[in-house]
């Protein structure tokens, strides 16, 4: 998740320097999100016919490494261009969809059901603080720790390090074959699982209402900042130079949304939600079903 929250910031900024367009930038957030589009069904009927779905992760992990190891070493180089960021983009979404989806499912298997709930916690205490740090991190490399090519450097050794974590991660559970049904029919099976369950339903509606909103704000934020709060008008080495500055206000923002992640347990408790589902049971129902979706 560092490395994550450092390419969510490093990427976009570099194309920023690179060309001095809101459109590349755009274009730059738009390569990164559309895998989930185009993928993100194919990606849990895949995952789901994986017997060794710790390898399918570590991949992703190497995969993504690689990428940004390519790009720190052609900082700087002639052929350098922004169509070279864009794919680079897609291909680092790309294989986040594969990580992120398998991710989930792995824990089920890798985790005793009582350990899943704690494990989830943890996890998104992680996810807030790498939020927070890894854009102030980001742009202060790009500032005054080596530029962009250090910033890369770092990107390619977060996801080296996970790779390696996760190679001593043995699943506890054992992985139960799955039928083989058609592609497509298993997209429409886990689309009726999804659409099935209200709680469902309306989540995944309320989670794409919110994307569609906050994307195109998160996606023009590095400009937003760059422009009208400090006033940079240039872009090349003016610019670079602000990255800390751009790097601490998108970290604070972070840092500002983690007093939520902060209070949730405490709104739970005083506003509780109709579940009434232990959430291990609902996880080890999704073991065997939501990874479709």
């Amino acid at each position: 998740m560092f490395g994550d929250y450092i390419a969510f910031f490093t990427l976009p900024y570099f194309m920023l320097v690179l060309t001095g367009e809101a459109l590349a930038l755009g274009l730059t957030a738009f390569a990164e999100t559309l895998p989930m589009l185009l993928f993100g069904l194919a990606a849990g009927v895949f995952l789901d016919r994986r017997k060794k779905l710790g390898r399918t992760l570590i991949s992703a992990d190497l995969v993504r490494s690689g990428a940004f190891l390519f790009l720190a070493y052609a900082v700087g180089t002639e052929w350098m261009s922004s169509g070279i960021i864009l794919v680079t983009a897609f291909l680092v979404g790309s294989m986040a969809v594969l990580f992120d989806s398998g991710f989930q499912s792995y824990m089920t298997q890798s985790l005793a059901s009582n350990d899943l709930i704690k494990a989830n916690s943890r996890l998104a205490l992680a996810r807030t603080l790498t939020l927070s740090v890894g854009p102030l991190v980001g742009g202060v490399i790009v500032s005054v720790g080596g530029g962009f090519t250090a910033a890369f450097i770092l990107n390619a050794a977060t996801f080296a390090v996970s790779a390696v974590f996760l190679a001593f991660v043995r699943p506890v559970k054992a992985v139960v074959p799955r039928s083989h049904e058609p592609f497509g029919q298993a997209i429409m099976s886990g689309l009726r699982v999804l659409f099935a369950d209200e709680r469902l339903k309306w989540g995944t509606i309320g989670g794409t209402l919110t994307n569609f909103v906050f994307q195109p704000l998160e996606a023009l934020l590095v400009l937003f900042v760059a422009q009208e709060i400090l006033h940079v008008e240039t872009v090349g080495d003016v610019l670079t130079q602000e990255g800390a500055s751009v790097g601490i206000f998108i970290a604070a923002q972070a840092a500002i949304g983690s007093i939520g992640v902060a209070f949730a347990s405490k709104v739970s408790t005083r506003w509780p939600t109709s579940v009434q589902t232990p959430l291990h049971i609902c996880y080890e129902a999704m073991d065997s079903t939501t990874s479709r979706i």
